[in-house]
């Protein structure tokens, strides 16, 4: 009926695969977070500017090891303090929630901004390839700033800049 399972190839034996007959993380009847990669979650902060709608942008330190030099949403990884005390590791809501937790503390922690927690919606997931060991299993939100008008504020060691974007541009 149009959907198929996608399986690693039997010749990939890499051991960021499960079994061969298990489906890559992302692909039908897999679970949406990998358990493989490093849960983490971003938000596209957005505002109404004066020449229309605008997303923040982050410019990472040239030096870093991931992302270095990169323009970037604020996020990052989902730290232990983003989860409830009673949830269980391996529990896709709990980790979703988790996930929202995570977006709105490195909204602050990167630009400063306050993203309210009622108003973030779900926007995609992103998980890499299972081919290298540095991989990251991404919720990504999108949310209005709390008040456009709030200025931003950079610590100038992982973010050396920043720029409210209009996506049309």
């Amino acid at each position: 009926s149009g959907t198929r399972m996608v399986t690693p190839m039997a010749s990939d034996t890499s051991p960021h695969h499960g079994a061969a007959d298990s489906p890559l993380p992302g692909s039908p009847g897999s679970p949406l977070w990998d358990p493989l990669a490093v849960p983490a979650a971003t938000v596209i902060v957005a505002r109404d500017g004066a020449d229309g709608f605008e997303v923040l942008m982050l410019h990472r330190d040239k030096g870093l090891s991931f992302a270095g030099g990169m323009w970037v949403f604020p996020g990052g990884r989902i730290d232990p303090g983003d989860r409830a005390a009673d949830d269980p590791a391996d529990d896709e809501g709990a980790l979703e929630a988790a996930a929202r937790r995570a977006a709105v503390r490195e909204a602050h922690e990167e630009s400063g901004l306050l993203v309210d927690p009622a108003e973030i919606a779900r926007f995609s997931h992103w998980t890499p390839p299972p081919r290298n060991d540095n991989r990251f299993s991404t919720a990504f939100f999108v949310a209005p700033a709390v008040d456009a008008a709030t200025e931003v504020v950079i610590d100038d060691g992982e973010i050396r800049d920043h720029e409210w974007m209009r996506p049309a541009d």
